[in-house]
């Protein structure tokens, strides 16, 4: 895949908005997935290089804009679940901070998320474990999809496997 990004045209100092969405999800995928390519505004370009960010897939479709957006979140998603262990359990709980030994409550960055203790487990087998970003994006997106139905067309259509 390409990615073309440009300079913001009021402030050349910094990237457009959508551009720097866009290369922070880039971000989030295997390195040699996504080839940045800054265009340098008022420069000859393609003729169906419309405006930034614009992203051509393997197989030359062509997403500007919110799309692109859209395409890119959608594959970093889909890089995460498949780089998530696939025992690690989803359901998570708040755990509120605990005393310290001098009776003092944590501060709020003290709390973690854990998962909850499986009721008749063996003692041995509990764990906590800490939820990452990757699942609460994971959740985030389980969450949309169940709530706010996707508009027909307005979408591009979900990328294919990066591991391919």
């Amino acid at each position: 895949m390409v990615l073309y990004v440009a300079k913001d045209k009021y402030d050349t100092n910094r990237y457009d908005l959508g551009s720097v969405l866009c290369m922070e999800l880039v971000e989030q995928l295997p390195a040699d997935s996504v080839r940045v390519v800054e265009h340098v505004h008022g420069t000859q370009h393609a003729a169906w290089l419309k405006g930034t960010p614009t992203l051509v897939d393997g197989n030359s479709n062509i997403y500007t804009g919110h799309q692109a957006y859209t395409y890119l979140k959608s594959a970093a998603l889909s890089h995460a679940v498949e780089i998530t262990p696939k025992n690690k359990p989803s359901v998570v709980e708040r755990r509120d901070p605990q005393p310290t030994e001098g009776g003092a409550e944590g501060g709020a960055d003290d709390a973690s998320w854990t998962i909850p203790a499986v009721e008749n487990e063996p003692e041995d087998e509990r764990f906590d474990a800490k939820i990452s970003s990757d699942d609460f994006a994971i959740h985030t997106q389980r969450m949309a999809e169940n709530f706010i139905p996707p508009r027909a067309g307005s979408d591009p259509p979900p990328p294919p496997s990066l591991t391919e």
